[in-house]
């Protein structure tokens, strides 16, 4: 069985850029969250590519997390005790970081604030791609 693994957005464009995503797909069962795959599409869109295209094809390829009721309150828990340290990160960030907590799903990431949720129990994959 693959392990599973959630991809964000700063890895989802690198593995794109260097057309990895199929040698990760190979290897993992890929994950997304639905605001990740809003992210890319709004960039895509910006540029004035086919983003329904890209939707669909990415739809495809990752399993696709949906916000719920018990990831908006970590994300909530996360943020509070993030301010009152005053260390918040992106909003995206924390509900991402929050949603990989729920599920207990490791997330894959370029971007180093993600390190902040470890303590809530956010556990960083590095993919051997």
């Amino acid at each position: 069985m693959k392990k599973e693994i959630v991809v964000d957005t700063s890895y989802l464009i690198m593995l794109l850029k260097e057309k990895k995503l199929d040698t990760l797909v190979r290897k993992y069962a890929p994950y997304m969250l639905d605001l990740t795959l809003y992210e890319y599409l709004r960039g895509i869109y910006y540029l004035g590519r086919n983003a329904k295209k890209a939707k669909e094809y990415l739809e495809k390829i990752f399993n696709i997390i949906h916000l719920n009721n018990e990831i908006i309150l970590k994300a909530c828990e996360i943020w509070n005790n993030l301010a009152k340290k005053g260390s918040l990160i992106s909003e995206l960030d924390i509900i991402i970081g929050a949603a990989c907590i729920v599920n207990e799903i490791p997330l894959v990431t370029l971007d180093r604030d993600f390190k902040r949720l470890k303590e809530y129990g956010l556990e960083i994959e590095t993919p051997v791609i």
